[in-house]
């Protein structure tokens, strides 16, 4: 009998049903072979990032890429990680990502209306940020507010209302807010934030 029938505790040893097994660690069972078999273990990867550097977050994306959030003396880098060709690609390069070794990054991703994929990270000191990987721009201190998730705005809309229209109109009887919320390029739209009190 193959012992593909995973662990049984909950009777005594010598009445044991075939192909189960009352301890195991670390296995996996293999139903296309009809055996049990070790979890794979790690191995050692050569990389050229030097010395002073410090990887303080990861995304995984796929089961060959990984998106590694590097920090050395200089310079905060996102760099990708290709296990299937073990390679290294960095993906932006600038010090204005400000990173800390002392703050651990937390990172997600999406994909999103035109298949486009977005990694969204946050370290409890900077703000929360994402980035576009098919539109990455060259940071500067003008331009860094605009990969923070939660941007702020010093302009907004101004509405003014010429006139009423006392009769003819089609809305239900309720109460009305007017506000807005920004749309990206991407198709990312922020939360609506309301503008105007109340109408009646």
């Amino acid at each position: 009998m193959k012992p593909i029938k995973g662990i049984v505790t909950d009777v005594e040893p010598f009445e044991q049903p075939d192909g189960s097994y009352r301890y195991a660690k670390n296995v996996l069972i293999n139903h296309k072979l009809g055996s049990i078999t070790n979890e794979k273990g790690t191995s050692v990867i050569q990389n050229s990032f030097g010395t002073g550097t410090i990887i303080i977050g990861q995304l995984h994306y796929n089961q060959h890429i990984i998106y590694l959030f590097v920090k050395d003396d200089t310079t905060s880098k996102i760099i990708k990680f290709d296990s299937s060709i073990n390679s290294f690609t960095t993906v932006i390069n600038s010090s204005l990502l400000a990173f800390n070794p002392d703050y651990p990054i937390i990172a997600q991703f999406t994909i999103n209306p035109l298949g486009e994929t977005i990694i969204y990270w946050t370290d409890g000191l900077n703000p929360p940020r994402f980035l576009n990987l098919s539109s990455i721009p060259v940071l500067t201190s003008d331009n860094i507010s605009g990969i923070n998730l939660f941007p702020s705005y010093d302009l907004f809309p101004l509405f003014t209302l010429n006139s009423v229209n006392n009769s003819g109109g089609v809305l239900n009887t309720g109460v009305y807010y007017v506000g807005f919320s920004y749309e990206s390029e991407d198709g990312i739209e922020s939360s609506t934030l309301v503008i105007a009190l109340a109408v009646v």
